[in-house]
């Protein structure tokens, strides 16, 4: 594992086994990111009490073992941080130790920010989301 310091507070840490982070928005909507080295891919969710739905899914290209981007160049940043970020308590929305950070431009970027689920809590009007680890 590499622990790179970006900002007092602020540290980059390779992902060493983790494969999937979510990113949970609101109560039925998340951002989920695949990191298997094999096919990275990142999936957009949003559901209700009847069931969930993916709305937006893409194939991703890692550029690191931190950045993965997709083939019109969006990208998506994941950073450890140092200590979680709360915005809920109760259900982690938005919450979490680890950040991603979409980044990006043209018509792919506006879509990936049209199809984000809404954010209950912490919302920054920034690209920039926090989530967890899922344990395998």
């Amino acid at each position: 594992m590499i622990l790179r310091w970006l900002l007092p507070g602020l540290a980059l840490i390779t992902p060493a086994q983790a494969e999937r982070y979510e990113f949970w928005l609101n109560r039925f909507g998340c951002i989920r990111l695949d990191t298997a080295a094999a096919a990275p891919k990142i999936e957009f969710e949003q559901g209700n009490k009847q069931g969930e739905e993916i709305v937006w899914q893409a194939d991703l290209t890692a550029v690191d073992k931190s950045t993965f981007k997709t083939k019109a160049g969006t990208t998506f940043k994941l950073v450890k941080l140092e200590k979680p970020v709360v915005n809920d308590e109760n259900r982690h929305i938005n919450s979490g130790d680890w950040q991603i950070e979409i980044t990006g431009k043209g018509k792919e970027y506006q879509l990936v920010r049209d199809k984000l689920p809404f954010v209950a809590f912490g919302d920054s009007n920034k690209p920039i989301f926090f989530g967890e680890e899922v344990k395998k």
